[in-house]
Formats: C-alpha cells, sequence, structure tokens
C-alpha cells in the first residue's frame, strides 16, 4: 500500500497528476461516475469495520 504524503500537496483539486503506481485500472462495466465513487465507499466501508 503506498500513500501520498509530504512534500505531496492534497488531491482536493479538478485535476491532479499522480504517479502511475497510485493508479488502479477499472473495469469497462461500472461508468465513469460509479468509478470516481469506488474511494469513498471504500473509506467508509473500512470505517465501520469490527474493532479489536
Amino acid at each position: 500500500m503506498r500513500f501520498a504524503t509530504p512534500p505531496v500537496d492534497g488531491a482536493l483539486a479538478e485535476y491532479v497528476v499522480v504517479h502511475a503506481a497510485f493508479a488502479h485500472p477499472v473495469p469497462d462495466g461500472p461508468g465513469d461516475a460509479a468509478a470516481a465513487l469506488l474511494e469513498p465507499l471504500s473509506v467508509g466501508l473500512w470505517a465501520c469495520r469490527p474493532g479489536p
């Protein structure tokens, strides 16, 4: 797993340039709008995981 940390600026912008290692291929099935929601969905699922 890799993280973008300082000195990399945040990604709250309309467009960002990232290294290819941070990109994940999306199958042809879901549209762009659905694919864009995968990361926020994964954060929510991770936050709801059972504790120790």
